[in-house]
């Protein structure tokens, strides 16, 4: 099934690519589902986008959160022209500040760490809508900030911060054990530098390196870990013919997006393995 669903996503890529209008509106429609998903598990669990519902349990914070800071960050970036909003200042500032809430209150820090990566970048690089912005990166999450606080899941947002922010906090609990992982990592490639342990390996190889069952929660640590070196230098070659297509981009056409897709897609596999 997820073979399949990558082949119809790569195909709707490629198809929407050169029809803007259409890719406009598919975009849009990412935020609108958003907003509607959000609104819907609202009030199951802790965490929105993590729905408990007795002994049942469903979602992903992080996956809410991804879709929310992708919307977010099309807000931010020329004008909100890649969601077809570039006329619309009110629409826009509505879908922004709809995503802000939603990505504020998924609680993913990986999610949050993205977008500052990604945001930075916009206002960086992106020079030809740099002034309208900065209106968005400082009022939007100003006014989505106080609309979370106030909802019944205020609390919950202070304490994922806090985790993080606290000085007195380790390592391991501000990243959920994540350090852990990286801790044992040297001992683990070592052990099969070259070729790695095989695809699907991680989960057990992690067990008998580090007592449990668990996935590798980064995109660096699954490959080197089940492909080694010649599967992460590989991947990594990948990702840099597709930053220096994203370069050109930049400089022929002066749309920043790519080049932004690029290094956030770099950002958040420091914390999932973002395949």
């Amino acid at each position: 099934m997820h073979a399949i669903e990558f082949l119809l996503v790569a195909s709707c890529v490629f198809l929407l690519g050169g029809h803007r209008s259409s890719l406009a509106a598919g975009l849009l429609g990412m935020g609108l589902t958003v907003l509607c998903v959000g609104i819907g598990v609202f009030p199951y669990g802790e965490r929105l986008g993590l729905v408990r519902i007795g002994s049942i349990s469903l979602g992903n914070p992080v996956t809410l959160g991804l879709s929310a800071a992708l919307v977010f960050m099309l807000c931010v970036s020329e004008g909100g022209r890649w969601l077809g909003l570039e006329s619309h200042p009110t629409m826009r500032f509505l879908v922004s500040l709809g995503s802000a809430a939603m990505l504020m209150l998924s609680t993913s820090r990986g999610s949050w760490l993205m977008t500052i990566v990604g945001v930075l970048t916009i206002l960086a690089f992106g020079k030809t809508y740099r002034r309208s912005a900065w209106w968005i990166v400082v009022l939007v999450p100003t006014v989505a900030l106080f609309v979370t606080l106030s909802t019944g899941r205020g609390a919950s947002v202070v304490k994922f911060y806090s985790a993080v922010a606290t000085s007195d906090t380790s390592l391991s609990k501000k990243t959920s054990g994540r350090f852990n992982q990286w801790e044992r990592l040297p001992v683990v490639f070592a052990s099969s530098p070259i070729w790695g342990h095989g695809g699907g390996s991680g989960a057990s190889i992690y067990h008998e390196f580090g007592g449990k069952e668990l996935q590798w929660h980064s995109l660096y640590l699954q490959l080197l870990v089940e492909t080694g070196a010649v599967g992460f230098l590989a991947f990594g070659a990948i990702l840099l013919a597709i930053g220096n297509r994203a370069r050109e981009h930049l400089r022929t056409t002066g749309e920043i997006v790519p080049l932004v897709a690029v290094l956030c897609y770099l950002t958040i596999g420091l914390s999932v393995s973002a395949i």
